[in-house]
This record gives C-alpha cells, structure tokens and sequence, in this order.
C-alpha cells in the first residue's frame, strides 16, 4: 500500500479533513499572534513528544526527523501549533471556530510534517489495515461467512466513505488525484466497511461475547479512587499516619500538605502497576501506599471497587471490540508487513 493509498484512507474516513482542520487552526493562531506561544510551553511540549517516541538525545530526534524528511525547524513549527492550539482550545476555540483556515492556505510541506509528526500515517495505515484484514475475513470465511439480507448489498448499513467530491478537496494540497482512481478506491473502501462491519455483527451475536466477559471479570473491575501526590516519600508517610493513625479525612490532609486531592476512575487492566497491588487488597475509603511516580510519592484512598456486570453495554462493547481486534489481526497476521517509516 503507497503513502497515496493511505491519504485517500485518511480522506475517505474524515481523518484527513480533521488533520487538515487542525493544522489550519494552529497555523492561523501562530500568524494571528506576533510573539507566538511561550518558549517554556514549546520546550515542555517538545519533551512530551520525545518522551513517547523514546528519543532520548538530540541526535535521535535528528534521526527520527531525518528518516521522515523533516527538518528540525518544521518540527519546532509543529510543536507550537500543538501549543497553540491547546491555548486556544482553554479559550473556547477550536478547528471549526472562526480563527479556523481553509486547507488551501497550507502547504503541501506542513501538511506532511503535520502527517507524520501528529502519528496520523499511523492511524491511517491501521485504518487501512483493519478495512484489508475485514475483508480477508470475510474471503476466508466463504459460505459461513456473514451475508446481507436478500435485497442488501455488502456495503447495506455500513458507515459510508465520504463522497469523491469531498474527498479530491481534501486531497488538493497534496497533489494531483485523478477523480477516476480515487473512485475505484472508494468503492474498494466501501465494500471493505461493510465486509468490517459484516465481521462485527457477526462476532456480536456469538456466544464468544459472553465468554469473553466471564474470563475478563477481574481485569475489568472499575477501580474509583482518590490520588494525593506528594513530592518525597517522608511527606506521603506522614499522609499514610495521618490516616490510618490519627483518623484525617484525605481533604484534610491534602490541605494541610498545600496539594490537590484528585479523584480517578479506571479498569484494573488500565491501572500503573504500582497502584494494582495495592487497591486490590484496600478495604473502601482506606489510604494505601506510598506509591513512587515520576516526580515524587502518591498516597491513594479506596473509593468503589466493582466487577464488570455482564449485561452492561460499555463491557459488552468491549468483549466485541477485543474479539473483533483479535480475529482482524490473525487475518493480517502475515499479509501485511511495514517498509516505509510511519
């Protein structure tokens, strides 16, 4: 599949517009704004990024821009229109409001730089991916597989793909797309949405739904909790012995300690692993820890701990989502291989 392949994916799927919308906005704000974001707030935002692609040095971040055919000037540009962006958002703008642009303001150069540095090839590919390996399924599965109602097409009920003409705007800054080619690619795309959704309706009415739901009881239990984070393991004790020794509500302490008392909710699976161990074995409202984070210490207090009912739709969904997840992977699974840089 050819990097065009997967921005006609992107089109199809309104992936592409939303990306375009986004970087229209931020390049609107950056104009918009003689100094441009804060330094320290484009330095910070940087470091996330670095962080969750794990490049260490300098001279990996050089690497991974080089390897993409970015220069280290369009990623500072990318990473103040995210902070542009987030700036405008708190102020109650976003991609649709009126600091919004129009696609054909941009360029071709930092919608790319957009593309790759905001993991959206990333997410077209797995798009891409999930619609092939639908319709692998679905050949592999010949007469036992899901079939239309008489009267129904494949595609019958599945979300549509955008329409061409919405599709070649979207498509413009990057080049020329021949109408015809990007029609047939359309109605491949089609046809593999409703193959996909095909394959969920199917996996749906199995009984692997119910099943799925007794074997994941344990890693599905929802976890409600407070966090107090605390900068050094001597103050989260001293949290610990107010508690448990002096009777202290959690909003008392985190008064007293000048911190923010934060509530949480999460699935057992979702939890850090420091933080399992503990709520799995605390009595509702006790105060376990101290848990080590980066930055300091948390003391956590016990709220709800509940196992997932199997008649509850968001579980329901769930058990589909994973199964359907599974069975697109093992139809992949040695089919699709990556060889260019995402």
């Amino acid at each position: 599949m050819t990097y065009r392949e997967l921005l006609i994916t992107g089109a199809a799927t309104g992936l592409l517009s939303r990306l375009v919308a986004e970087a229209a906005t931020g390049e609107r704000l950056l104009r918009s704004s003689g100094e441009g974001p804060r330094r320290e707030a484009v330095r910070a935002e940087a470091n996330t990024f670095r962080r969750a692609r794990h490049l260490e040095s300098g001279e990996d971040l050089r690497v991974w821009l080089t390897a993409r055919g970015l220069t280290l000037e369009e990623f500072d540009q990318y990473i103040s229109r995210c902070v542009a962006r987030a700036g405008a958002e708190l102020d109650g703008l976003g991609a649709g409001g009126e600091l919004g642009a129009q696609g054909g303001e941009l360029t071709a150069k930092l919608l790319f730089g957009e593309l790759a540095c905001s993991g959206a090839w990333r997410a077209f590919a797995d798009t891409a991916v999930r619609l092939f390996a639908a319709e692998r399924l679905s050949l592999d599965a010949g007469p036992n597989g899901p079939r239309p109602e008489p009267g129904q097409s494949q595609t019958d009920g599945a979300k549509p793909v955008r329409p061409l003409a919405e599709v070649v705007q979207v498509l413009r800054p990057f080049g020329a797309f021949d109408p015809a080619w990007c029609q047939e690619r359309l109605e491949v795309l089609q046809s593999r949405a409703g193959m996909l959704e095909g394959a969920e309706c199917q996996i749906r009415a199995s009984e692997a739904v119910a099943v799925r739901l007794g074997d994941s009881r344990m890693d599905w239990a929802l976890f409600r909790y407070d966090e107090l984070r605390l900068r050094s393991q001597a103050a989260a004790l001293e949290a610990l012995s107010c508690a448990r020794s002096d009777g202290l509500l959690a909003g008392e302490i985190a008064r007293r300690a000048g911190s923010e008392l934060t509530a949480l909710r999460a699935r057992r699976q979702e939890l850090p692993p420091g933080h399992v161990a503990l709520l799995d074995g605390a009595a509702q409202d006790e105060a376990v820890g101290p848990v080590e984070h980066e930055g300091g210490f948390s003391v956590l207090w016990l709220r709800e701990r509940s196992r997932p009912d199997v008649g509850d739709p968001e579980m329901v969904e769930r058990a589909v989502s994973e199964l359907l997840s599974e069975a697109l992977g093992r139809a992949a699974n040695g089919a699709v291989r990556e060889i260019g840089q995402l």
